[in-house]
């Protein structure tokens, strides 16, 4: 830690790949690390911050470690903080260890991290990049899983496939929940965050204010004339978020339920971009020409969100939603 600080060399994937393999031949019952979570204090570059689990007697405590040296100064960030200990390393200069809480609901550690230690972890806008979009009852359990899938995919296909899905209401929670889950598992690619099932109207607005965080959002097109309404509105939030420099996110349109032809696609999806409101993407109703409708979407730069039992070989690139996946299952779907 010390040695690279004096180095002047930025910390790297390479570096964090190299600790890994380290660690995995240590003998660490107290504590499981995630290597790759490692980032460097944004003021003290000789210290740094790492997740890791305490364990102690079958217990689990996510916890997010800062390890310094003794002649560094305490962090600000962490007021709350507690010290874990003190030792010398190789019997080299004295490192001091604090901890904070950090698992999917300690609200304001992860807040703090994700916002004034780094913002690597933080959801991205897809575009026009096809996804697997997971969604989950328990995304604390489901996300960790998957993020192991898209390392694979990414690593195998050089793809980044990287995707998640929560419904409005538990939509807080699911937030916290994927930045704590792409720290621990060292995500920095960028991935896509939305949130679904968003009523087409101005009863939608408080809550979207509550989450400028998300990348992606899913509003039902039953009412075209509301749903315009609320892209306009998730740009003054972005905009506000941002202190003046609007932060781009995606917009999906969901048809289900509704009668849509091919033609009907097209022309809205061309009166929309006129209007300056591109759509990312379509979810389509049930039991429509697929093949038709994928075929007028990618005209207009859109694609088609389908369930992941749907393959996308017969209609084209498009984005696969897939509920609470299994280990490999993601990567399996990203062969299709």
């Amino acid at each position: 830690m010390e040695e690279l600080a004096k180095s002047g060399r930025k910390l790297t994937d390479e570096t964090r790949h190299r600790l890994a393999a380290r660690l995995k031949n240590l003998d660490t019952p107290s504590v499981r690390p995630y290597p790759l979570s490692l980032e460097p204090d944004p003021i003290h570059p000789s210290s740094y911050y790492l997740a890791v689990d305490g364990l102690n007697h079958g217990r689990v405590a996510p916890l997010l470690l800062r390890l310094g040296l003794a002649s560094s100064p305490a962090s600000g960030l962490f007021p709350k903080s507690v010290l874990i200990g003190r030792m010398r390393p190789a019997g080299g200069r004295e490192v001091v260890v604090n901890a904070v809480p950090f698992g999917p609901t300690d609200a304001e550690p992860l807040r703090t991290f994700h916002e004034r230690v780094t913002k690597a972890f933080q959801p991205r806008p897809q575009g026009t990049q096809a996804a697997l979009i997971v969604s989950g009852q328990d995304l604390a359990v489901t996300a960790p899983i998957a993020f192991e899938d898209f390392r694979r995919i990414q690593r195998d296909t050089g793809q980044n496939r990287a995707a998640f899905s929560s419904g409005l209401a538990p939509a807080e929670a699911a937030y916290l929940t994927v930045l704590w889950a792409a720290t621990r598992a060292g995500w920095r690619d960028g991935y896509s965050l939305g949130v679904t099932g968003i009523p087409a109207g101005a009863e939608s607005q408080a809550a979207l204010e509550k989450l400028p965080g998300f990348s992606r959002y899913t509003v039902l097109a039953n009412d075209l004339e509301e749903a315009a309404g609320l892209y306009d509105h998730l740009r003054r939030v972005k905009l506000g978020a941002m202190a003046g420099q609007t932060r781009g996110f995606d917009f999906e349109l969901d048809f289900t339920g509704l009668a849509l032809t091919a033609e009907l696609l097209g022309e809205t999806l061309q009166a929309w971009r006129a209007a300056g409101r591109p759509v990312s993407s379509i979810v389509p109703p049930a039991d429509s020409d697929l093949e038709a409708l994928s075929a007028a979407a990618r005209q207009l730069n859109a694609l088609l969100t389908l369930p992941g039992s749907i393959g996308l070989r017969a209609h084209g690139r498009g984005h696969r939603a897939v509920a609470d996946p299994g280990p490999g299952e993601l990567a399996e779907l990203a062969r299709d």
